[in-house]
């Protein structure tokens, strides 16, 4: 029996399920999402769960041995994991602001900056200390709650290889963190 087996994820990464990889990455960075179509629902009478990969974006279904999913997400489709990342905001009108992002995911991100951002909101979000290039730039990102000084945006548009390295970022931060939960040491 691996670490991992012996000690699953707790806390924050709860959701994560270790036992199931992505059909398309291979990777086992995976969380149960809700039976949101009736097809869905109706799969899930016979043992079959929606997936969505932490890493790639893909959804997928599989068959478990158990017919609860464990799906704690409610209706999100991503974890969020926390981060301390400094990022740019790029607005339509072309001014810029500064900001930092709380958490992120493949899908959002959660960020604290001085402006007052107003719900549906289009804007070009700079990540700095990502990957191999240092940036991530995500095209499209929408405000959909704003609240004091911190505001969640949803992704709209990210390029393939933004995507990919986000996804790798994302990866890499929850092996190190879920190593260090089991007494390991960080990657």
């Amino acid at each position: 029996m691996t670490a991992a087996a012996a000690h699953p994820p707790s806390g924050r990464y709860a959701s994560a399920v270790a036992d199931v990889a992505c059909v398309r990455c291979c990777r086992n960075f995976v969380a149960p999402v809700a039976a949101d179509s009736w097809r869905d629902r109706w799969l899930s009478r016979l043992r079959f769960c929606s997936f969505r990969c932490q890493v790639c974006n893909a959804r997928f279904r599989k068959r478990r041995g158990r017919a609860d999913c464990g799906t704690d997400l409610g209706r999100r489709q991503y974890l969020r994991l926390p981060v301390a990342l400094p990022a740019r905001l790029r607005f339509k009108d072309g001014s810029l602001s500064t900001a930092g992002v709380e958490n992120l995911s493949i899908g959002g991100c959660e960020i604290r900056c001085d402006r007052t951002l107003e719900a549906g909101t289009r804007l070009t979000v700079l990540i700095a200390g990502l990957g191999q290039t240092g940036e991530v730039e995500v095209e499209v990102a929408v405000v959909y709650a704003s609240r004091h000084s911190f505001a969640g945006l949803k992704f709209l548009g990210l390029a393939e290889l933004a995507l990919e390295e986000l996804g790798r970022f994302l990866y890499v931060l929850w092996i190190a963190d879920k190593n260090m939960a089991i007494g390991g040491r960080p990657c």
